[in-house]
């Protein structure tokens, strides 16, 4: 009797090439196989996976046994054949006799325990060959010859399960910002700080701790843009300014060269209000970062002091501004006198509702005459309004003065009053800086020793820590408005 040996079929051996499937075949194995075709599109179902036929889908499985059908030498033939686990990776079957002659394999099912579906060969003709164009694939023919032995090679298949999530195509164009930020610090330097902090409605300073003249500004930040839109507002009264510096973001877009923007710093004052201290211009290279300065100087901190109290020393600092806010009475009475030092005195005879050291009963305010166009007589007691020139309310003389004015005003009250010059020609050089022309029987106002001039050079003044600011005092509109120098 001849030995046959087969692979993978009818034989020893089987080579198992493997693809992608769905769904299990489960063959009687003592019956031929009826298989119906079936397509599973994808795109009406969603499930993501088609069918094949004779190809199972893949699982886990092990081989364990073989099922073949076809044609011998004597007909019709069925067998099943148990698969060599631990020789060649189990791809092998173990060896069957048959009789010789020419055989046609035209179903090979790799199997496991359970008789589950594991692999199959598809058909001549059928979709995977004809995709793939197997050379060892059912029908396999071959003819055993006597006393022979002989391994036949079948290709086996099955198939994974494959899924998609729908999709489209788009792309991106991104821009690019930084956000940057910069950063405050300010002290107050007054010999007014008890009444920085005394009990008064919405006064921010209260719950401060300080210990004498200097202690830290509480403020707010606001940030606009070229064309004048905010872009950020911050403030330090959650810490009442002590501690930390406030710092504030900003954006830069990076598209943008050179971008400008302004931060407005305000100082809260005892009453709840904000002062505008100043309109800082930047561009968006400013950031805070000590290693590479390019905001407030080398600790990349603008730092300020407002004040002018001449116990107040300060080195280093970025920005000085004069104190916006002082405990001035609202209302004084006082007698005119004439005065060497000054344009007259005005001797005080009531102080309400309170007194501080320059407004006392019994002082003299050297002062300035602020309106040359009316009226004021020698050793006459008059009622006033007293206002610092910050705080003018509308309607009263000198409320529409500008800033550069002031500017002017407060360059000849810290640097030429007490140095020497004469009364007459300080006296002339307020007039004309206010914008008089003439005095009040329509002389022209006279020499003014070229204050004037060089007054004209000072109109960003700024009064020094140590210096005076300008306060009125009102007695009307028909009598002479005075101006005097106070030192906050």
């Amino acid at each position: 009797m001849k030995k046959i040996l087969f692979s993978t079929g009818m034989a020893i051996a089987m080579i198992f090439f493997l693809s992608q499937c769905q769904e299990k075949v489960n063959q009687d194995l003592n019956e031929p196989v009826l298989v119906e075709f079936q397509l599973n599109n994808p795109a009406l179902d969603g499930s993501g996976s088609r069918t094949t036929g004779e190809v199972p889908e893949c699982s886990d499985g092990t081989p364990a046994k073989v099922y073949i059908e076809g044609t011998g030498p004597d007909g019709p033939f069925a067998m099943t054949l148990d698969v060599l686990e631990n020789f060649e990776d189990g791809r092998q079957t173990i060896v069957v006799k048959l009789p010789p002659g020419d055989y046609a394999i035209d179903v090979f099912l790799v199997l496991d325990e359970d008789d589950n579906l594991l692999y199959a060969s598809p058909a001549e003709g059928s979709e995977y060959d004809d995709l793939f164009d197997f050379e060892n694939n059912v029908t396999v023919k071959f003819t055993l010859e006597p006393f022979t032995k002989m391994k036949v090679v079948i290709d086996v298949l099955c198939w994974e399960n494959y899924s998609y999530k729908k999709f489209g195509y788009v792309w991106f164009q991104f821009s690019k910002f930084k956000v940057r930020t910069i950063c405050f610090f300010g002290d107050i330097c007054t010999k007014f700080y008890d009444a920085w902090h005394k009990e008064m409605k919405d006064n921010p300073y209260l719950g401060q701790k300080y210990d004498g003249y200097d202690f830290p500004a509480i403020m707010r930040v606001v940030i606009v843009n070229a064309d004048g839109d905010t872009v950020n507002v911050a403030d330090n009264t959650g810490w009442l300014g002590a501690g930390e510096p406030l710092c504030i973001e900003y954006l830069d877009d990076e598209q943008v060269e050179g971008e400008e923007f302004v931060a407005h710093l305000y100082l809260y004052l005892p009453d709840g209000s904000l002062a505008h201290l100043d309109a800082i211009k930047f561009d968006d290279t400013a950031r805070s970062d000590a290693d590479n300065p390019t905001w407030g100087g080398d600790d990349g901190v603008f730092d300020f002091a407002v004040g002018a109290a001449d116990a107040c020393m300060f080195d280093g600092m970025d920005a000085f501004y004069a104190l916006p806010w002082v405990p001035l009475p609202d209302d004084i009475t006082f007698i005119l006198r004439k005065s060497s030092d000054s344009y007259f005195d005005f001797e005080l005879t009531d102080v309400q509702p309170f007194e501080i050291n320059e407004f006392t009963v019994g002082n003299k305010l050297h002062a300035w005459c602020g309106d040359p166009t009316t009226i004021i007589y020698w050793n006459k007691k008059y009622d006033a309004k007293v206002y610092p020139y910050f705080n003018i309310p509308d309607g009263v003389r000198l409320a529409d003065i500008t800033p550069e004015t002031w500017a002017m005003v407060h360059w000849i009250a810290n640097e030429v009053i007490g140095g020497g010059h004469p009364v007459g020609h300080i006296q002339n050089a307020i007039w004309k800086i206010l914008g008089y022309t003439h005095d009040a029987w329509g002389n022209p106002i006279g020499d003014d020793g070229g204050l004037v001039a060089e007054a004209e050079g000072h109109k960003d003044y700024m009064v020094p820590l140590g210096g005076y600011i300008v306060v009125l005092i009102d007695p009307g509109d028909n009598i002479q408005l005075g101006l005097t120098r106070f030192d906050p």
